[in-house]
């Protein structure tokens, strides 16, 4: 969010379906990851600039290496080709290509 979130209103938006020791060690390692900072006690993105589908690509491919071990790159461009692929991934003898999509969510 662009102005930011404590995790007192994170946990009121997700109504209290997690608690509050879970959704801090998730803040915590999305800082140490360079997803988030800290502003006061705000958790903001730490580069709006890039918007959500970068992280989104990132998360992809960081989930494909960790939990499966798989070579992934994310945003890769093909000299050639008009645009680019959002994550390649690479597993034993295959090469697979995923397209991530992000949008606006509204609340319900």
């Amino acid at each position: 969010h662009v102005e930011g979130r404590s995790v007192e209103e994170i946990k009121s938006e997700l109504r209290d379906s997690i608690s509050e020791s879970v959704i801090q060690d998730a803040l915590t390692k999305a800082v140490e990851l360079g997803l988030l900072k800290i502003e006061g006690d705000k958790y903001k993105t730490s580069n709006p600039g890039i918007g959500f589908g970068s992280t989104l690509e990132w998360c992809v491919a960081f989930c494909f290496f960790s939990e499966l071990s798989c070579p992934a790159f994310w945003g890769v461009e093909v000299k050639g080709l008009p645009s680019d692929y959002d994550v390649i991934v690479h597993r034993e003898t295959d090469i697979g290509y995923i397209e991530c999509k992000s949008g606006n969510c509204e609340r319900i």
